[in-house]
């Protein structure tokens, strides 16, 4: 019966070192990313009203209600133009 407790203990330490690894990955996200995050506001014109359009799972299509710039916004996983 030890040897069940070794092998659940060494499952626990891989386990701890992925979470580990998760927690401390490098930051990947984009600038465009980062910048939504940061200023809430379009890159183009500094607006910061949008309208809304098509969504898809955590995504949403936005449209700068100045400029017209088009962005699909996941955040805080990603931003992109489109």
């Amino acid at each position: 019966m030890p040897e069940a407790f070794d092998r659940v203990e060494g499952l626990g330490g891989l386990m701890f070192q992925a979470l580990i690894k998760f927690l401390f990955k490098p930051d990947t996200r984009t600038a465009l990313t980062k910048w939504f995050m940061k200023k809430q506001c379009c890159p183009d014109c500094m607006s910061t009203e949008f309208y809304e359009g098509p969504t898809g799972g955590c995504a949403v299509n936005v449209k700068c209600a100045d400029c017209g710039s088009t962005f699909n916004l996941a955040l805080p996983m990603f931003a992109e133009r489109i």
